[in-house]
């Protein structure tokens, strides 16, 4: 479902080549561990 900033909702579909699944894996480990170290844990 998406969410619209009026509250009003609608179904969609995403669809993903393994290329786009790979990068958006890649972009949110980065950003889980920037998360991590911001926080005080060890790299």
């Amino acid at each position: 479902m998406v969410h619209h900033e009026d509250g009003g909702m609608s179904e969609s579909v995403l669809i993903l080549e393994p290329a786009q699944v790979e990068l958006y894996r890649i972009q949110l480990d980065h950003i889980i561990e920037k998360r991590h170290q911001a926080r005080g844990g060890k790299p």
